[in-house]
């Protein structure tokens, strides 16, 4: 999922698409400048004479009830009566629901009355919803840290819409399937809004018409990941870090529970297949699902190798995976990669990064734990730690990892991918994780049906991670 969120967004900015916001009268100047930031085209109106001739140009709808009074209860219900005629998607935050009976009795009347596409609110609000006892004071939230899977399925299933919980740990459901999304920062609390603009980011990604359970995992993953990235005044840097957010830090940074399994395979080229060419070996590989691939050649030309990597990369950008050069700098730079794969005695990373710039993605091979230390301090965004077992496509092994440093491993967070000799008999013997995924050379190349071998290896690595 996390790589159609990038598709996603350069969607909204070819699109355009009109955002009609019904809000809270503290946040619009927020909600309307993150969804210009992405965009979209935001439009506020409280005026419901207008709805009956706008709605039917918009193409979404934005319902927050944060600042109520009885006009705005008026505009909501003949915005959503032409919403609902045209088939517009809505999204409706529950601000304060169990702040006062106008509150509840109003929500309860919509989600009785309209069909409402993805339901917004925290979990007091949501618990509310179910008429569970919360701890809340005013519209904050103060539950404890808890695993809240039960009151978004409930709730989805009750209504049929998508449900987002915004906590600690947000959650979304559409009544089956459930999204833990880990990403975010304490300082979120501190702003008032970051909830509001999360709807209107939702309600962004709805405008083009995409599935409403990834919009609403889009968005809070968005917002998390934004939250996360800012060094400087959080208030100011906020709406900017949100519309700054790339490929890569959707790669790297992302934290969702379910949704990370499709990037837990890194995948590794070998030019010297004997019954396909490179091109159609890798294009398999993307075709099963594996989001992304390592060009590593170590045999050829440099004018070959440019001609396989341009060929590669453009073949990676169409899947919409990440395309990675091994140890060639120059290569790497030439044909646009994603980023580079380097080894302990290859270019330097801090050479390389002055080289690609931030926005590239530069991993680092490291035996031991000194050598996973050293990456991580220079910046490395992920980390290819191995060999872990015997394997046959490296002839320079100079070790293996001492199998005692996984405990290690298991409590970073930087990105980290187990490569060597690794297969689906043997996968079982590492940990599983957020932050670990596999590299995988031999068991794919060796694999008749790469489709169905990378089919039995999610299944595999969605168990560990269970």
């Amino acid at each position: 999922m996390i790589y159609e969120i990038d598709l996603a967004l350069k969607k909204i900015k070819k699109n355009h698409p009109l955002i009609l916001q019904i809000t809270n009268l503290v946040t619009i100047n927020d909600c309307v400048n993150v969804c210009t930031s992405l965009g979209a085209s935001p439009l506020v109106s409280f005026c419901k004479e207008e709805f009956k001739e706008i709605i039917g140009k918009i193409d979404a709808l934005y319902l927050n009830i944060g600042t109520m009074d009885f006009l705005m209860q008026d505009a909501i219900f003949e915005a959503l009566e032409f919403a609902n005629k045209f088939k517009k998607p809505i999204v409706l935050d529950v601000v304060g629901y169990h702040i006062s009976s106008v509150r509840k009795n109003l929500v309860d009347k919509i989600l009785n009355s309209f069909k409402i596409d993805i339901l917004k609110g925290n979990s007091s609000e949501l618990k509310a919803i179910l008429g569970q006892d919360i701890n809340a004071i005013g519209i904050d939230s103060f539950e404890r840290d808890e695993d809240f899977e039960d009151v978004v399925l409930k709730i989805a299933k009750k209504y049929n819409l998508v449900v987002a919980l915004t906590s600690k740990i947000d959650f979304v459901s559409d009544g089956e399937k459930v999204y833990k999304i880990f990403n975010g920062c304490e300082k979120l609390k501190s702003v008032s809004g970051t909830g509001c603009m999360v709807g209107a980011i939702i309600t962004t990604f709805a405008g083009v018409g995409l599935k409403n359970l990834f919009c609403a995992v889009a968005g809070l993953l968005l917002m998390g990941i934004a939250s996360e990235k800012i060094k400087g005044n959080f208030r100011y840097e906020l709406i900017n870090s949100i519309a700054s957010v790339n490929k890569k830090d959707l790669f790297f940074l992302s934290k969702v529970l379910q949704s990370g399994i499709d990037h837990k395979i890194y995948a590794i080229t070998n030019g010297n297949l004997k019954n396909k060419s490179i091109f159609k070996y890798t294009k398999e590989l993307l075709a099963s699902g594996v989001k992304i691939i390592q060009y590593r050649e170590k045999n050829k030309n440099f004018k070959q190798m440019l001609y396989e990597a341009y060929k590669l990369k453009i073949m990676c950008d169409k899947f919409n995976a990440i395309f990675i050069i091994n140890d060639f700098l120059e290569l790497a730079k030439k044909v646009n990669a994603d980023g580079i794969h380097l080894g302990q005695d290859d270019e330097k990373l801090l050479t390389a990064r002055e080289i690609l710039g931030d926005h590239k993605i530069i991993g680092i091979s490291a035996l031991n734990e000194d050598e996973i230390k050293l990456g991580i301090k220079n910046g490395a965004n992920y980390l290819g730690v191995g060999p872990v077992f015997k394997t046959d496509t490296k002839k320079d092994i100079k070790g293996y990892i001492d199998f005692k440093i996984l405990e290690f491993i298991k409590n970073l967070d930087t990105q980290i991918f187990f490569i060597g000799g690794i297969n689906s008999k043997n996968i079982t013997k590492l940990p599983g994780g957020k932050n670990i995924g596999y590299s995988i050379i031999s068991d794919l190349l060796n694999s008749k049906d790469i489709s169905k071998k990378v089919e039995e290896l999610n299944s595999i690595i969605k168990e560990m991670n269970s």
